[in-house]
Formats: structure tokens, sequence, C-alpha cells
């Protein structure tokens, strides 16, 4: 409707009567009461390299028996007729060696098993043309999309194929005889008669959403680096400070290192509130002596409400001593038993560093 259509395959340029129709617009029928496309299939069959080809003509002239093919090891010659009969493979009955159901890869089949609705055409109909019987404009070059889906169509059912010789579907198809129990479809197949052919069973390979694909040596790199990564960081530290605290050089460096750790500063901040005292100064974790507990947020928060102060504790923390039963220290004490013996025997900073 609206538009004629100048498609060659698709021509519609006859104006129709609006007076006896219900739509404004205009309509045009077909201009030829049958128009037809023909088409020529053509095959040609190659190795990697083109040192072998197969003449570009129909399936059915391509030479595909052992005696053609003498100029191909056994898995070319066995990848060749496997090829060359999914191709022909288009016909229910009888099937060939191998394929357990047809593809219809030949255009002819596509149009008796498929028919009209292989059409891309349809897509243009109103309610799939069931009861109005209207169509959108189709463009002038429609034909060309018609025939590129046909093409389209071959090539999805030639790579169907690989995956049925490989794992043939399994179904039960009866039996007329009450004496075979067996009525699965495979025991109608031929089993490949080559061990080429045998390989190539075994070498199918097919996306499944059902598995998922991963390289092992990848996998393997990204779990052994960061073992390894954890491992230097685990072991380079203590590997540092042991040597640091052996040779008396770096003692500010692995001060700073030490002090800038997050439990570290925490028990700084503790020891301001007057918390202590702390062993471990030295370490990674540092702890109280005799073990307890504090909570630097409520101390902040009871002295800022009045509840406590320097004088009077924090808050009820302890009720004899006003420090909850710690020790008082000075704040900055930030000695460590390593850096102890030099740093108080006076030892310049430059021999410290090791300058």
């Amino acid at each position: 409707m609206g538009l004629p259509i100048q498609d060659p395959w698709f021509t519609a340029t006859n104006l129709t009567d609006k007076s006896n129709s219900s739509y404004s617009d205009d309509s045009y029928t077909a201009t030829h009461p049958r128009s037809f496309l023909g088409c020529r299939q053509r095959y040609q069959l190659c190795t990697a390299d083109r040192s072998f080809c197969s003449p570009y003509t129909g399936v059915y002239g391509i030479p595909h028996s052992d005696a053609n093919l003498t100029s191909l090891n056994p898995t070319q010659k066995a990848v060749f007729q496997l090829m060359w009969k999914m191709i022909w493979c288009t016909s229910p009955s009888p099937f060939p060696h191998h394929i357990s159901h047809p593809p219809v890869t030949q255009l002819n089949f596509q149009l008796i098993f498929i028919g009209r609705e292989n059409l891309i055409a349809n897509d243009y109909l109103w309610d799939a043309g069931t009861q109005f019987g209207l169509s959108a404009a189709l463009p002038s070059s429609h034909w060309q999309t018609e025939v590129s889906n046909l093409f389209n169509v071959s090539l999805a059912a030639l790579q169907r194929a690989p995956p049925a010789f490989a794992q043939p579907p399994e179904f039960d198809v009866g039996s007329s005889s009450p004496a075979r129990d067996n009525n699965s479809i495979l025991r109608f197949i031929k089993q490949p008669d080559t061990p080429a052919m045998t390989a190539l069973c075994d070498a199918v390979k097919m996306r499944s959403k059902a598995h998922t694909s991963f390289s092992v040596l990848g996998l393997g790199l990204l779990v052994g680096l960061g073992l390894l990564i954890m491992l230097l960081n685990t072991i380079l530290p203590k590997a540092a400070a042991r040597w640091q605290m052996r040779s008396g050089k770096g003692g500010y460096k692995r001060l700073e290192w030490v002090e800038s750790n997050a439990f570290q500063l925490q028990r700084m901040a503790a020891e301001g509130r007057g918390v202590g005292p702390w062993r471990g100064k030295e370490r990674d974790v540092p702890t109280l002596v005799g073990g307890g507990r504090f909570n630097l947020t409520g101390m902040s928060l009871r002295q800022k409400d009045g509840a406590g102060g320097d004088e009077g504790g924090y808050g009820g923390l302890g009720a004899e001593t006003g420090y909850g039963g710690y020790q008082a220290v000075e704040g900055g004490d930030v000695e460590m038993r390593a850096l102890r013996g030099p740093l108080e025997r006076g030892e310049s900073k430059k021999k410290l560093l090791g300058e």
C-alpha cells in the first residue's frame, strides 16, 4: 500500500479502485499473475592451500570417490567426502552415510520443505497476511535480499551437519517387529568405515551454552602469579625488617614503615587517650599488655559531652583509676625495641641510614 513496488520479482504497479475500499491510501496489485526467479547452484571444494580444487559445478558433477581423490591425504579425503555428503544430503530418505537428518542446503529442497515461509517478504505483510492480504511497499532491490537469505539458509544448514555427524540426535522411531527392543534411530546410522573418518568424528567441536571453554595456561598463569605476589607480600617485609634489625641500617625507614600501619596508627591514637601500655610496637599488630577492650569513639563522645576528661577518666571505664584499668602513657611514645639501642647511644642518623 501507498507506493508501487518496482522490484523485478515482486512487481506491483496496478493501481486499484478506491471507491469500494475503506483505505484512503493508494494500493497496488501484482503486475503479473506469476513471477519467477531462476537460480543456479554451483559448488567447489578446495584444500586450504588451493593445491587441489574440485570442478566449479553442480553437486552431482563433483567427483568424490576414492579414485578421484588420490592426490589428497587420508584426512583431506575424509573432509572432502564429508563436505560433499553434507551438501548432497537434502532428501529425507535414504540418508547418506554418517548423517542422521538432512540439512536443507540445496535451494530446490528449501522450496519443498520450507516453502513460502522462507521469504523475507513475509515480514512486510500486515497481520502475517492471514486476514487483510496487504503488504507494505518493498524496496526495488528486494529480490537480492531474498537470494541472500536463501544462501544464508544453505550455510546455516551446512553448519548444522557436522555436529549431527559427530553426535547424531537420538530418538525413538518405533518398530513393527515385537522382537526388536532397540527402537533408537542410532541403529540405522552407518558408522565411519575408515580410521580417518573416525578421527574426524572425534575432532568435531561446536559451541554449547551448557559448557564454557577457557585457557588452562591463562588460568594457571593467573593463579600462579597471584600466589607469587601474595607470597612476596608476606615474606619481603619480614625479610627486610630482619635485615634492618641485624645490620642497624634503615632504622628510620623501618620506623616510618611500621608506624604507617593502620593498627599502629590506632595504637598511637589510643596512647593519646591514655590507653596502655602496649606490646609489639614494632610488629604488624600491637596488643594491650594483659588484654582488654576500649572504644576510642565512645571516649571522644563522652569527653565532648563532659562525662569525663583527662583528670576524671573516660566516662566510667574504670571506677578506681579513671582509665578503665589502663595505665596512662605519654603521647608520642613511638620507641621501638629494634631501634632503642642505636637511638639511646646517640648514633647519628647518617650512620643508621647506612650513608
